[in-house]
């Protein structure tokens, strides 16, 4: 849930929640600022879907597989709308869930 919530605010240009979802000690050390500063414009996001989600013999750390949809710009001016899979990486600690950066 919290892996769909951080791209469905992505994907709404809301960085400022998205940051939310980072770890606590991401957070300590990387000012909002920082952090909205490395979002451009050339690939708009479109959601994203958890295919799966895989626990180490912990429970404490996920990788999380998400098919992401996307729109970007292509050299000739037109637009690719497209799909891709990727894996994030999230831990549990102080109680809930957070993406981890790598």
């Amino acid at each position: 849930e919290r892996a769909e919530a951080r791209w469905k605010a992505l994907s709404e240009g809301d960085f400022q929640s998205a940051y939310a979802f980072e770890t606590p000690a991401y957070r300590e050390v990387t000012q909002l600022s920082r952090y909205l500063a490395q979002y451009g414009s050339a690939v708009k996001w479109h959601g994203a879907e958890v295919k799966s989600v895989k626990l180490d013999e912990t429970g404490e750390i996920a990788q999380v597989s998400l098919v992401l949809g996307y729109t970007s710009a292509m050299p000739s001016g037109e637009n690719y709308r497209g799909k891709r899979g990727i894996y994030e990486d999230w831990i549990r600690t102080e109680g809930d869930w957070w993406y981890v950066r790598k």
